[in-house]
């Protein structure tokens, strides 16, 4: 099950339909950070520092950029290659064209087959290259007409701390560079890198509904924000 309300930003942005009530307390989280310029320092997942926020983005309130990277036939690692194995038994995993992602919570892996409409994916806590990494989440979801029909969350994953951490696919708008997830305090900013849907993360989510709630902003080369949604999603069964 899937809501996705889109409502108009409150520091600028078009008008979009909306099929889900606004959460008045995200609005005014996003109200808040409008006129803030603070870049957060921190260290992502693999414990390496979060590169420098690209020279567009510089001005956003507590932005951490993620790391993402592209893989294909012949650069998959054990680990990449156990996901694979794990979620499609009998393809190869030298068939398969990945991305890897690294955020302030975990590891995703997001891959497609060629000749299939699914797309793949394995979550972890820890880095993508940690001795005897461990995936505690495994999604797989439906493409149609180019476009994912559910974002497939999964809550499966928590932190050191014991707290669950919720994440979803997010298809990116052809003129988006960069997505980024807000939360309290903190806005993970995503590149785009290739056709592949994008893993976001997100600590808001309420376990008892198994459910979480996504703040998603886009943002073209030039820093200027092309899409806004807020995606409720809950857990598929």
């Amino acid at each position: 099950m899937l809501l996705i309300g889109m409502f108009r930003h409150p520091c600028g942005g078009g008008d979009q339909s909306a099929r889900a009530a606004p959460v008045l307390a995200l609005i005014i989280l996003l109200c808040a950070s409008c006129g803030s310029k603070t870049e957060v320092q921190v260290r992502l997942a693999d414990a390496r520092p979060a590169p420098p926020l690209p020279a567009a983005l510089r001005g956003m309130n507590d932005a951490v950029l993620t790391r993402a990277l592209a893989a294909g036939p012949g650069r998959i690692s054990p680990s990449e290659r156990s996901c694979v194995n794990a979620l499609t038994n009998s393809v190869p995993a030298a068939n398969v064209r990945m991305v890897e992602r690294v955020d302030v919570r975990g590891t995703s892996l997001t891959f497609r087959v060629p000749g299939t409409a699914r797309v793949f994916g394995c979550l972890s806590n820890r880095g993508p290259r940690h001795r005897g990494v461990t995936w505690c989440g495994h999604v797989v979801g439906e493409i149609r007409h180019g476009l994912l029909l559910d974002p497939r969350l999964d809550i499966a994953c928590r932190d050191r701390h014991g707290h669950p951490w919720g994440s979803v696919w997010i298809d990116p708008d052809p003129r988006a560079r960069w997505i980024v997830a807000r939360e309290q305090g903190l806005a993970q900013v995503y590149p785009v890198v290739g056709p592949l849907p994008i893993r976001i993360t997100t600590s808001a989510v309420d376990v008892r509904s198994a459910s979480a709630t996504f703040i998603v902003e886009q943002y073209d080369g030039t820093g200027g924000r092309v899409a806004f949604s807020i995606v409720r999603a809950a857990v598929a069964g």
